[in-house]
């Protein structure tokens, strides 16, 4: 999922127009005017390791091969930590991403799976 970037427009006080475009506005802040400064704290990481946890808790509740199983989560907790990690690759997430999909396509799966995977990978591809 790309993200295309939006435009910001300011007027100053000389009827001057500033444009900045904002290439990443998930979790930015934008600060303007004599001594302003911005403090932002995103929280990328928690969400990361709470919808990871809540997945990989459906997989084994769930029936099926133990090495599926084990292939599964091996591909889910990598894509997790690059995803969590400070520069994160983004072409390594989208093929932990599309194994990871490949592989939960070819089991019978539970609506929670389903449901624990799908909030999984949106928010995974929100980094890509």
């Amino acid at each position: 999922m790309e993200h295309e970037g939006r435009n910001v427009f300011f007027v100053t006080n000389d009827y001057r127009q500033i444009t900045n475009t904002v290439n990443n506005p998930q979790g930015t802040a934008i600060s303007f005017g004599p001594g302003s400064t911005n403090n932002v704290a995103n929280n990328y990481g928690a969400k990361i390791e709470d919808l990871t946890k809540d997945l990989l808790q459906q997989l084994g509740l769930e029936d099926m091969d133990a090495s599926h199983r084990v292939e599964i989560s091996e591909l889910i907790e990598a894509a997790s930590q690059e995803a969590n990690s400070e520069q994160p690759r983004k072409a390594l997430i989208r093929n932990f991403l599309s194994g990871s999909k490949g592989l939960m396509d070819a089991i019978v799966r539970s609506p929670e799976l389903i449901e624990a995977y799908g909030k999984w990978a949106t928010f995974i591809q929100s980094v890509v």
